[in-house]
Order: structure tokens, then C-alpha cells, then sequence
């Protein structure tokens, strides 16, 4: 046996060893990176309308946590409807309801709506709003609208809800 080719093959062998075990690092970390992941949560729509009894002009937005709220927001919205539908069913102690209110509008083809999945980053649910305004030039019914949409999503490690709209830009931030 040469003594030199044993210490050569004992580099070789280090070097193979050593980057065997930097990649495995590195798949490692890249794995653990993906599964902490920000989770995406679905959004189940509970009401959505164009007719309602709230009649503010601006578009709002509400995070309702509780049943009260929620009987307060359903009292509003059916306040000029007969008969009143059945009253929503939500578990507050794993649920909570994202609302959006688009506000008076003159005419038909205005709608407000979420889409149906929403991201958690910083603690914080981004919910996105699609907003839907009619052409200019459309010839539209001349009735007062009030679009609506109210949707129940799983509680999770938020505090706070954003509402986005579909470029990203923040709308609204509301805590809860």
C-alpha cells in the first residue's frame, strides 16, 4: 500500500461526505421552508345580495367575531324584506365572518364578492375583494342597489383582517 493514495482517498471520501450531508442540509432547510408556508384558508359565502336594507353610501367592511354583531348586521340587511329568511348558523368558537357592503348605487350591475380562498401573513387574513361596477355606456334598470356579501372562514393564528382588493392594495385593516 502507498501511503500517499490512502490520504487522497480519505480527502476524496470527506469531500463526498461533506457534500452529501450539505445537501441534505439544504433539502432540509428548503423543505421545513415550504411547510411553514403561509396557510391558505377557504371562504365559505353565507348571504351576498344587491338588495338590502343597509343603506350607507360608502363601501364598508366588518369582521363579525360574535353572534350579536351577526344578529345586528342580519337585522340591517333584512330590515325591508318579508319574509325575513332563517338566521345564519355560525360556530364563533372556530368561525368568523368577513362582511363587505358596497353601499347605495343608482343602477343594476354593481356587485361586491370575495375570492374564495384568503392567505394569513403577519398574523393578519388578507381577504380579497372583487369589485364589479357596470360599463358607462351600459343601459341599465334605474333601481337602488346595496351589494352585499358576507362569508364565514376558520379562526387561525389572526388577529386582525385585511381587506385587499385584486392588485393587492390595501382597502381596509380591521382588528377583532
Amino acid at each position: 500500500m502507498q501511503p500517499d493514495g490512502g490520504k487522497k482517498m480519505n480527502h476524496k471520501m470527506l469531500f463526498v461526505i461533506l457534500s452529501f450531508l450539505a445537501t441534505t442540509a439544504l433539502l432540509l432547510t428548503v423543505q421545513a421552508g415550504c411547510r411553514q408556508s403561509d396557510p391558505t384558508l377557504h371562504l365559505k359565502i353565507l348571504d351576498s345580495g344587491i338588495y338590502s336594507g343597509l343603506t350607507n353610501t360608502d363601501m364598508e367592511f366588518a369582521v363579525i367575531s360574535d353572534q350579536e354583531h351577526l344578529v345586528e348586521v342580519f337585522n340591517r340587511i333584512y330590515s325591508q324584506t318579508y319574509p325575513i329568511p332563517d338566521m345564519y348558523r355560525v360556530d364563533f368558537n372556530t368561525k368568523v365572518v368577513p362582511a363587505a357592503f358596497m353601499g347605495k348605487k343608482p343602477t343594476a350591475g354593481y356587485s361586491i364578492s370575495f375570492k374564495e380562498t384568503a392567505g394569513i401573513q403577519n398574523r393578519r387574513l388578507r381577504v380579497t375583494v372583487i369589485i364589479q361596477t357596470p360599463p358607462e355606456d351600459a343601459f341599465l334598470p334605474q333601481v337602488i342597489t346595496n351589494p352585499y356579501e358576507l362569508a364565514v372562514v376558520d379562526r387561525a393564528e389572526y388577529n386582525k383582517v385585511e381587506f385587499v382588493d385584486e392588485d393587492g392594495n390595501i382597502i381596509q385593516v380591521l382588528e377583532f
